[in-house]
């Protein structure tokens, strides 16, 4: 083929003397190849446009001259002798890699569609009995897909479709140009998989029409109408239609892969995750599955539970049970003796507690206790920080949720939920506020029995409430780190409020009056965020004034701004 010959001619180059200027520099005993050449001429920002474009013009002009004087407009058979092939091979070569490696785009641009054309004449061209043929057109079809890759937004999908419909069939023995279908498959199937493959890619508007369009009758058989099943069945009959031997094993296996690719394309689908089947609490932040494992993985009991407990199959809710105790007890087993594992392998424990947990619901009450005591002592004399801290109050707050949700729920039968609330008000650690806080939400959002029993807490720990709720929303200046504090402060606030026990025995005044404070630097400074929360109190304003409960003469419900000046600053709860 014209590929190898140029390849060897670049080392070699033959005795009879290029025609052009070059062609001959390009095949020069000196030259250190027709890429390295090219990629001197072109491939640097420091050559400048308007050298580039001397350059990618004159490939340009001596390609046409050379097709012009080698490739005449009526057909021959002959084949072309070995210099003339050398000479247009090399043109060609060059031309395709100055595409592939031109830097100053403004510089091809012009020029872009001469070169597709010339791509087109020579791949077109019906001379098909001479391998030096072949070998040129391959380099155009080469030439044609660096096209695509490189100025793909030049090329309109329209001209992308029609170089399909013009290439496929040559593989199919109905329409082939041949009676050698091997030859043709063994020199351009390659290449054609290749400018399929990257259609895809820079063309998307073309993807589906691969799959589904119908070309023009005329041109392929009705059964063969589109590049996928083209494929398909070229791949079928390799050994069949196609004598095995006479198709290369390389060009079997581009074949193979191709379709592959786009099948996966037309059938594409999203991997399952098997941490992902079940769903979670709002607060539970997800950990991402150690892949490079390869010992089981506590986490997947949860996501096996959540599909047998939703099941409909006879044996699925024996099989639930069985596995539900069996996971506890697992659980159980090593929660008791963390210190035998990593902190890693103890981290993926407890949130497999968590999902087992969500995916329980209720059914976890029974083991609660057993499930929550040995995480507590850790949480609660501050020997845990950071994400082994977060791990397990995101555990014990999902068994709890889960407890809640059983109609038999009593807070006296777990006598650790009185711990852990406190300990969500008032973490041992301080920078755990925030978290603290946003699964406190959670949990008195999504169960009225959760919320009842904080308010209980609140109205018998008056001065932890106090300092807890209080400080975050008095303090300025404010910095960047405590802007989520204040927003989920105000957040937790909001359903605590709505409880008539609780709002009996705070101070409104003060609670309005820290709250407009806040609402008033909040806007001075420009804190959106904070302004944006701020204004869901009106509605907790208007709350008041329906139960008879007077928001203070300064509060202006619905703009927040002060009406007369407030005397003194926020006092204690």
């Amino acid at each position: 083929m014209a590929t190898t010959a140029t390849s060897s001619e670049s080392k070699n180059p033959p005795q009879a003397p290029m025609h052009r200027d070059l062609a001959r520099a390009l095949l020069d005993p000196e030259s250190s190849g027709i890429a390295a050449y090219v990629q001197e001429c072109v491939h640097s920002t420091s050559i400048g446009v308007d050298a580039t474009f001397v350059f990618v013009l004159q490939v340009i002009e001596e390609l046409d001259d050379a097709m012009n004087e080698f490739l005449p407009s009526t057909p021959t058979h002959q084949p072309l002798l070995h210099e003339n092939e050398v000479e247009l091979g090399t043109l060609l070569s060059a031309a395709s890699l100055t595409v592939r490696y031109v830097t100053e785009r403004q510089a091809m641009t012009p020029l872009l569609q001469r070169y597709r054309n010339a791509f087109a004449k020579v791949l077109q061209y019906p001379s098909w009995e001479s391998s030096g043929y072949f070998g040129l057109k391959v380099v155009a079809l080469m030439g044609t897909t660096r096209v695509l890759e490189s100025f793909g937004e030049n090329v309109p999908a329209t001209d992308v479709l029609e170089q399909l419909r013009w290439l496929f069939p040559l593989f199919q023995s109905e329409t082939s140009p041949t009676a050698d279908l091997s030859k043709v498959m063994n020199a351009l199937l390659r290449p054609a998989c290749e400018y399929v493959a990257v259609a895809m890619q820079t063309h998307p508007a073309v993807r589906e029409a691969i799959f589904t369009e119908l070309t023009p009758v005329n041109v392929i058989l009705s059964l063969k109408k589109k590049v996928l099943p083209q494929l398909l069945d070229v791949l079928s009959k390799v050994g069949a239609d196609v004598n095995e031997s006479a198709v290369a094993e390389p060009v079997k296996v581009e074949l193979a892969t191709t379709v592959a690719v786009m099948l996966e394309a037309k059938f594409a689908h999203v991997p399952l995750n098997s941490f992902a089947l079940l769903s979670l609490p709002g607060f539970v932040e997800e950990m991402e599955a150690d892949e490079t494992k390869v010992a089981p993985d506590p986490r997947v009991y949860g996501d096996v539970l959540a599909v047998l407990r939703a099941s409909t199959h006879p044996d699925a809710s024996k099989e639930y049970n069985t596995s539900r105790q069996l996971a506890i007890v697992t659980m159980s087993e090593a929660i008791n003796q963390f210190t035998r594992y990593s902190k890693s392998t103890a981290n993926r424990i407890v949130s497999g507690i968590t999902r087992i947990a969500a995916a329980c619901r209720q059914d976890i009450q029974p083991s609660a206790n057993e499930l929550v005591l040995p995480l507590l002592p850790a949480m609660l004399d501050g020997s845990q920080w950071g994400k082994f801290l977060r791990l397990r109050t995101e555990a014990v707050a999902t068994v709890l949720l889960g407890c809640a949700e059983s109609e038999d729920f009593r807070v006296e039968d777990h006598e650790w939920i009185s711990d852990f609330i406190g300990f969500l008000l008032d973490p041992i650690v301080s920078s755990e506020n925030v978290h603290s806080f946003m699964i406190l939400c959670g949990l008195i959002r999504a169960e009225r029995k959760l919320l009842l029993h904080v308010v209980s807490f609140c109205m018998a720990h008056p001065r932890t409430v106090t300092q807890t709720l209080h400080e975050p929303l008095s303090r300025w200046p404010l910095y960047e780190e405590d802007v989520e504090l204040v927003i989920i402060t105000l957040e937790l606030l909001q359903p605590l409020l709505s409880v008539d026990t609780l709002r009996a025995t705070v101070d409104v005044d003060v609670i309005y009056a820290t709250v407009l404070q806040l609402s008033e630097n909040a806007t001075a400074e420009g804190l959106e965020p904070i302004s944006k929360e701020l204004s869901k109190f009106a509605e907790v304003g208007n709350s008041f004034e329906l139960l008879g409960i007077s928001a203070p003469v300064q509060f202006h419900q619905h703009t927040f701004q002060y009406k007369l000046p407030i005397e003194g600053g926020p006092k204690d709860w």
